[in-house]
């Protein structure tokens, strides 16, 4: 979701608003904006060509105390993105902007990709750009690249399908095999006319 301060500050950088996020060019990187209860996030699709300046970035990051600056709760860099959490109280919003005007200019300096670089396949993309919107973080892309994805994807969430409805089944299979076994043993003691506890055992 995405409230109103958010959709204000992505409206004024012409970013777009969809399925509760707000994504887009963002000082020249992909950006998705979103927020749930006490908490803001910005999330950044990008590469990093020398993970030795990923790791630079780290340490650069780490010498300055985020969350009295600008109250960042947590900023994660992984192989292909960003993600910066933001503690959400009173003036929240002017903390952001001010976070950003400070961090954004600093990552072409450390080799993070644009968004005009695929964040699938990291070639640069022409005109056959396209974003594609996967767990609420807006990925620009390659067509390609975003239909090879969601083939993926698909094929993933059909293999886990199977796989659920697999075990139903074995264990719909095994609770009637229990019963039919424990009729046959019940049948057999009472033609017999003789009751005992090992029965319940059985």
């Amino acid at each position: 979701m995405i409230g109103s301060g958010l959709k204000k500050f992505a409206r004024q950088n012409g970013m777009k608003i969809s399925h509760g996020v707000a994504y887009g060019s963002f000082y020249g990187y992909a950006a998705t904006f979103c927020e749930g209860a006490g908490w803001k996030r910005i999330v950044i699709s990008t590469r990093f060509s020398d993970p030795a300046k990923r790791d630079a970035l780290r340490t650069e990051l780490g010498k300055h105390n985020l969350t009295n600056l600008y109250r960042v709760k947590s900023l994660e860099i992984v192989e292909n993105g960003i993600g910066i959490l933001f503690l959400d109280n009173p003036g929240a919003m002017k903390k952001i902007e001010a976070f950003c005007q400070w961090f954004f200019p600093q990552l072409a300096e450390y080799g993070a990709a644009g968004v005009d670089v695929c964040c699938e396949c990291g070639v640069p993309i022409q005109e056959d750009g396209c974003w594609k919107l996967l767990y609420e973080t807006a990925n620009h892309m390659h067509l390609s690249c975003a239909q090879k994805l969601q083939e993926q994807l698909d094929a993933e969430q059909a293999q886990q399908k199977q796989e659920e409805t697999g075990s139903y089944i074995t264990g719909l299979i095994g609770a009637l095999a229990g019963a039919f076994l424990g009729a046959v043993v019940w049948g057999l003691v009472l033609h017999i006319g003789f009751v005992a506890s090992i029965v319940g055992f059985l």
